[in-house]
């Protein structure tokens, strides 16, 4: 699984691969909404423009554009 993920990208199963990884980038993106609401309630006075995403699973292919079209904020690796 491990393989098939790290090469969904240039795989000829790219679409099943993704298919497959869609209910993971959900609940994902379904915790990072909860933490920044619970941040963005708890600090009435900032207003959120952008996430910067680190760590490995910033690699996996489409799951930056899914975050962001989830958040409806720009999601961005450092240095992009």
């Amino acid at each position: 699984a491990e393989k098939l993920k790290k090469e969904a990208a240039t795989s000829k199963y790219a679409r099943q691969i993704f298919q497959a990884m869609r209910p993971v980038f959900t609940d994902w993106a379904g915790e990072v909404q909860r933490s920044l609401g619970f941040y963005s309630s708890s600090n009435a006075n900032v207003k959120l423009t952008r996430v910067v995403a680190i760590g490995g699973g910033t690699k996996l292919r489409g799951l930056l554009k899914y975050l962001q079209q989830t958040l409806q904020i720009p999601v961005e690796k450092p240095g992009s």
